[in-house]
């Protein structure tokens, strides 16, 4: 009868230190989450994400899946912190906000050499193919725009790169984003350029809401709302503010309101 009492203790204590588990997820979207030419997860939302761990005391190891999978397994699975997205109508009810990151405008890049002249949406849904990044919220949004020329890839090196080959002949992104990626890959500056914006989003870090031990949820709040009142977010932003600035071959323009990164 012991052995059986303390097996069903061990359980118990197993069942509940699983329930409190916690996985922490970024998608590769630099410049506020990517892997760094070190092999180590970098960016300003991986900053403040790090700068919240600090703050609570965990040692989370950051995970890193395509933007489809993160955002499928986060709306499945509890105790799932993943980041950035946009905050929209659609996902309000689906997660619970931690901390406001960045914000972002959505762009519309193509070849200089292409010369197109994009002066509405209508224009870009004449395109043969634009490439945009699965799960996105830019492609979703897309879509309910109801175009039809869309072109699916994984992640936002596969989209470039396809308009490189002019596999497509736009890419829909961010300017910071861009600038970074053809820095990687050493990519001329020149031969890329911004043709229209679409839109913009405010970008968070958040967690997953169904069964989510809601400890958890008030502990990364709570943080969240310490480090963000002591500075600490507007410190990380102003020091990638000047990063970006000056790594940026063109004078890009970088803003921050209210301690946010604009870009």
């Amino acid at each position: 009868m012991v052995s059986l009492k303390l097996f069903f203790i061990a359980f118990l204590f197993v069942g509940s230190s699983y329930a409190n588990d916690l996985r922490i997820i970024m998608v590769n979207e630099p410049p506020a989450n990517y892997i760094n030419k070190q092999g180590i997860v970098d960016g300003f939302a991986t900053d403040i994400v790090q700068a919240i761990q600090l703050e609570i005391g965990d040692n989370t190891k950051i995970e890193v899946m395509p933007e489809a999978r993160a955002l499928f397994t986060a709306e499945r699975e509890p105790n799932i912190l993943i980041y950035s997205f946009s905050r929209t109508r659609e996902r309000e009810n689906k997660f619970h906000w931690i901390q406001k990151v960045q914000i972002k405008n959505w762009s519309v890049f193509s070849l200089t050499e292409n010369k197109l002249k994009i002066t509405s949406l209508n224009d870009l849904k004449q395109l043969k193919s634009i490439a945009v990044v699965r799960g996105d919220i830019r492609t979703n949004w897309l879509k309910k725009q109801d175009f039809e020329n869309l072109s699916l890839f994984t992640t936002a090196v596969q989209s470039l790169n396809s308009l490189y080959k002019k596999r497509v002949e736009a890419v829909v992104y961010e300017q910071q984003g861009i600038n970074y990626l053809m820095e990687t890959y050493n990519l001329n500056h020149l031969e890329i350029e911004k043709v229209y914006d679409i839109n913009q989003s405010d970008v968070y870090i958040m967690m997953s809401k169904n069964g989510t031990n809601k400890d958890i949820v008030n502990k990364w709040k709570n943080a969240a709302n310490n480090i963000y009142l002591n500075g600490i977010v507007e410190k990380i932003s102003r020091r990638w503010s000047i990063l970006l600035k000056s790594n940026s071959e063109d004078n890009y323009q970088v803003e921050i309101n209210d301690g946010i990164l604009m870009l």
